[in-house]
């Protein structure tokens, strides 16, 4: 314990005490043989990934973002928690049950809401913006060339300093930090949304759509360029561009909602992203969330961050809340307050009709402490301890500093249970297989003396009778009708081809473009005579029932 009072007490930038209650999880944790496997497939996954940089194989001439077979694997673990979700169920003590399925679909974990959470959010900061009279500004920062792996014609980065992902991504960060308190010390103010999205080649870069005053705008993007082109400014000259944009966003041309919404579906879902083509890599943006998707879940990268505004998740809370009094109060009229304190309920009002704007405003508004925010949200200890012994925090509800007490929005318990299963059902999915016993496992009995007659006409013979022809044959029958068969030239028949329309075409030459493939001619021809294409990790795609699907039933023979 002394030795790692002495570790914990040398790391740096350490503003909070040390927590000295997390030391025996900590040790348990590394006493745990799953921990270490968990820990050390994380570490494998991260470094095969740089390898695969490090060959140039995470490119758009390649497989933009991440490579092909993390993206795999992603989709094997959606496939899996997907099954886990449909074979478990949620019960309380009064014995109701919710499908863990719907539950998580309904959750902030669907990518559909999420989005539209976020673009919600975005309209409100809009709507602030100009109800303040401030001034919209889009900045585009990117790493220095030392972090990037490729070129953009994906070649070797010969100034590439084995950087990974991660370190790109701590890079701004640190960089971010670094202005933000310069920026304070100066007095200046902003708020709005980073989006952190990769390069074709999986390096970092942020898109920042800022809110600020007007007076302060040329201020502040002179401190924020300084800090962006300040590591390794040599390679820029006189052009900065490449490491740091910024755009004065003009009402004439779209509203900030407009120029940040491209950003924020593509990085989530692709939603009416259908004919955008990415200006990097060529391909069409909706294809490439998955991979977008991969890359951020890989690198844990935290994709989308809100500045100067009150917390979302007390706004979730609060919708909570007010669905939970909507099922209680069915009655109540139109408009009728739910808490008590009048300034409560109208942030609860706010929040329950998804005016983020109007929320904000009843919160404080922007850029205002989080320790002067009306409503927070309020967490307790679990419970039960973990695996590890340690009691992990989950939300209570919501609390106020003018209300006493919290208010809770978890009262009910669930637990998580394995679904009952039919047994007719599970038969009937499996199949019955008699096991093989000394009856059925034997051969039939063959009878090499049998002789016939003449020779018998094939042709006229049903399935059945040529069967029993065929296995009662003695060898020198064998012998005689693989003769005959071989005096038979055989007629040569066209190669068979699928019969796709021009539109279907198309399509299928998009998709092998966005997995990475050429599209020419060649390989649709190919795929349309039944073949297939190796995809990568022993994968091959090949064309079934007018769309493209992936097995890999071919490993045997490739």
């Amino acid at each position: 314990f002394e030795q790692l009072r002495r570790i914990l007490r040398r790391k740096k930038r350490r503003r909070k005490p040390v927590p000295y209650e997390l030391i025996p999880p900590s040790l348990a944790r590394m006493l745990c043989a799953d921990w270490w496997c968990r820990k050390l497939w994380q570490m494998r996954c991260e470094w095969r990934e740089e390898q695969l940089r490090a060959v140039c194989l995470v490119n758009k001439k390649a497989s933009p973002y991440v490579s092909y077979e993390a993206v795999i694997h992603k989709r094997e673990q959606r496939r899996k928690s997907l099954e886990f979700f449909r074979s478990h169920e949620l019960i309380n003590e009064d014995g109701d049950t919710l499908d863990m399925e719907d539950v998580v679909n309904a959750s902030n974990s669907n990518p559909a809401h999420r989005r539209n959470e976020m673009m919600a959010c975005v309209k409100g900061l809009e709507l602030i913006a100009e109800m303040r009279g401030d001034c919209a500004v889009f900045y585009t920062i990117t790493c220095p060339s030392r972090f990037h792996a490729t070129l953009n014609n994906g070649r070797p980065n010969p100034k590439w300093t084995s950087a990974t992902v991660r370190q790109s991504s701590d890079y701004l960060v640190d960089t971010f930090a670094a202005f933000r308190k310069a920026m304070h010390k100066t007095g200046l103010r902003w708020y709005g949304v980073r989006v952190a999205e990769p390069h074709h080649d999986g390096t970092v870069h942020w898109h920042l759509l800022c809110f600020m005053r007007k007076k302060d705008r040329r201020s502040i993007t002179a401190l924020l360029r300084k800090f962006a082109i300040r590591e390794d400014r040599e390679e820029l000259g006189t052009n900065t561009g490449p490491r740091f944009k910024s755009e004065l966003i003009n009402p004439r041309k779209g509203t900030p909602t407009s120029y940040i919404a491209k950003y924020i579906s593509k990085n989530i879902d692709g939603r009416g992203l259908a004919k955008e083509i990415s200006k990097e890599t060529g391909r069409p943006l909706r294809d490439s969330a998955e991979h977008v998707s991969a890359w951020a879940s890989l690198h844990r990268v935290q994709q989308f961050r809100f500045f100067g505004i009150p917390g979302r998740q007390a706004y979730r809370e609060l919708r909570l809340l007010a669905g939970q009094a909507a099922r209680v109060q069915g009655e109540r009229k139109a408009g009728a307050p739910v808490l008590d304190n009048p300034r409560l309920d109208a942030v609860l009002a706010a929040a329950d009709a998804g005016c983020f704007a109007t929320y904000i405003m009843k919160q404080g508004g922007v850029l205002v402490p989080r320790k002067h925010h009306l409503v927070r949200t309020a967490y307790e200890l679990n419970d039960e301890p973990s695996a590890y012994g340690d009691h992990g925090i989950r939300i209570y509800g919501i609390w106020s500093p003018i209300a006493e007490g919290k208010i809770c929005t978890h009262a009910m318990k669930w637990k998580k249970v394995r679904k009952a299963v039919d047994v007719q059902e599970a038969a009937a999915d499996q199949g019955a297989c008699a096991p093989w016993t000394r009856g059925n496992n034997c051969p039939p009995v063959e009878n090499p003396n049998k002789s016939g007659g003449g020779i018998p006409d094939i042709k006229t013979m049903d399935e059945k009778e040529l069967q029993e022809y065929l296995h009662n044959m003695g060898q020198k029958e064998r012998r005689e009708l693989t003769a005959r068969l071989r005096l038979v030239k055989p007629k040569r028949k066209k190669a068979y081809m699928q019969s796709i329309s021009d539109q279907q075409r198309l399509q299928l030459e998009a998709e092998l473009s966005s997995r990475g493939f050429e599209g020419s001619a060649s390989e649709i021809d190919l795929l349309l005579r039944g073949g297939s294409i190796p995809s990568g990790a022993g994968l091959r795609i090949y064309y079934r029932n007018q769309r493209l699907q992936e097995d890999d039933k071919w490993r045997q023979w490739y």
